[in-house]
């Protein structure tokens, strides 16, 4: 990726550009409907810049965490979200985790709650984001039990199942990126791209 054009793009004084970049490099996966969802990190005017936008998207977010340095921003899209959160192995290891109910706000809020224990030191990190991330629970469990170490494989998380198949979804993913990054230094961002459509 053109590193300089896009420091310069996320250094210009267009908030919504700036977004769009964010977007491009963190969730082109969501984007082009390959991943359940995606997680960023914004600045509060970035944040707000977001929300303006995000109604006509048919994506949903969730504030995660705010933070001085920044907002934990979850996207996904509600529908898919709701239908992965109704399955009876993602409860069934959900329930691991303290969830009872599995409607997605409730889901979303004791996600958010277990953030902020994990930042106020008063919990290990919440493994559940990562399925709720989409990556395989079989990953995440024994990311668990094994503290991290001993994975076969690491990119967009550690890997101790199925190499293969994961890094041929990491391969999806930077396509994904490389294509989204492209489309936004050429003037063609996400949103930018929904207003074009709607313009017709």
């Amino acid at each position: 990726m053109p590193i300089n054009e896009i420091t310069d793009f996320m250094n210009s004084d267009n908030c919504l550009c700036q977004v769009e970049m964010q977007l491009a490099i963190h969730c082109a996966p969501l984007l082009q409907g390959i991943k359940l969802s995606n997680l960023v990190k914004l600045t509060q005017a970035q944040s707000e810049e977001l929300c303006r936008h995000i109604r006509q998207s048919g994506l949903s977010v969730w504030f995660l965490s705010y933070e001085q340095d920044g907002n934990q921003v979850l996207l996904f899209r509600r529908d898919q979200m709701q239908a992965f959160l109704n399955k009876s192995r993602i409860q069934k290891v959900l329930r691991r985790f303290g969830y009872h109910d599995y409607s997605l706000a409730s889901v979303m809020t004791r996600l958010s709650s277990h953030m902020k224990d994990y930042k106020d030191g008063r919990q290990e990190f919440p493994h559940e984001l990562g399925i709720l991330l989409g990556y395989p629970i079989c990953d995440v469990l024994a990311y668990m039990e094994n503290h991290g170490e001993n994975y076969k494989c690491c990119g967009y998380w550690k890997v101790y199942h199925d190499p293969s198949s994961a890094l041929r979804r990491f391969a999806a993913f930077n396509e994904a990126r490389d294509t989204a990054v492209t489309n936004v230094l050429r003037g063609c961002g996400y949103f930018h791209q929904m207003q074009a459509c709607s313009s017709f």
